[in-house]
């Protein structure tokens, strides 16, 4: 008998190289994220504020704003990074850095806005800059008229510049709102 001999078919082998480039693409695309894994590790950002906290509690400001960093923009919590980012400025008497921060925190939609307005309020004037602290506070209360924080910050501000009047108001105005 003679054997016969099967021609190698040309469907076949295309089959199997394009199965070798799709296994060698496959290969090198987790190669490259293991790398980039390396390189920046998920992050849960419940740990990082949790460390952050105990960093900011502890005084050292500067070890929680590096992790506070760490916290992706693309991430959900990004807002609650730049708010504790902004505290934690503020806190290091970093008034200009604190600022800035809030103001690119309240550029977005997010429960944070009044928190941030007083954290930037209270930046302003710690920095020296009341008449600036007066008229974020009085915009903010145009949002939010029975915030009794905005009151008694406003009424902070006055008390410091001796506008005794205008501060015994906004005492009064947080009193009623709380």
């Amino acid at each position: 008998m003679l054997c016969k001999m099967n021609k190698p078919n040309l469907f076949t082998s295309h089959r199997m190289i394009k199965k070798g480039f799709l296994v060698f693409f496959v290969v090198i695309s987790c190669l490259q994220f293991l790398q980039s894994q390396e390189k920046h590790p998920f992050i849960f950002p419940t740990e990082v504020f949790r460390q952050a906290q105990i960093c900011t509690d502890s005084g050292w400001y500067d070890k929680a704003v590096d992790l506070l960093k760490t916290i992706d923009p693309s991430d959900t919590s990004y807002v609650d990074a730049l708010t504790e980012l902004a505290s934690n400025y503020f806190e290091a008497k970093k008034y200009a850095q604190s600022i800035e921060t809030a103001n690119q925190a309240l550029s977005y939609k997010s429960s944070n806005c009044i928190r941030l307005t007083l954290i930037k309020g209270n930046s302003f004037d710690d920095w020296g800059c009341p008449d600036s602290t007066i008229f974020l506070y009085k915009q903010a209360l145009i949002k939010y008229p029975f915030h009794y924080l905005l009151h008694y910050n406003l009424g902070i501000t006055y008390l410091n510049q001796k506008q005794y009047e205008l501060a015994v108001k906004s005492f009064q105005e947080a009193i009623l709102c709380n």
